[in-house]
């Protein structure tokens, strides 16, 4: 006796617009978006860790107070902070 297997094809029922689902949409779009890879900062301060920018700050206090204290948290990584309008990268010590 053989069996006959055929594959079929299945269809996503109506999608329903409800209350609750345009509530969850509205919240998508008031989240904060990433910063794209393949642009840099035009003013601020940006931390980066391991050649890769993490977040940006309006002042270099700001960005040093966290960079330091990522950098005390976790001394392996390589921290530094660039300067959007000068374009040049500070690197961030480990505090002793």
């Amino acid at each position: 006796m053989s069996v006959r297997v055929t594959k079929g094809t299945l269809k996503a029922s109506e999608a329903r617009e409800s209350e609750g689902e345009r509530h969850g949409e509205e919240i998508e779009e008031q989240r904060p978006r990433n910063i794209p890879a393949n642009t840099s900062p035009t003013d601020g301060f940006s931390l980066e860790v391991d050649a890769k920018i993490k977040s940006q700050h309006p002042t270099l206090e700001a960005a040093m107070n966290v960079g330091a204290e990522l950098k005390r948290k976790f001394p392996m990584l390589q921290v530094t902070i660039y300067d959007a309008v000068a374009k040049n990268r500070i690197l961030v010590e480990a505090a002793k």
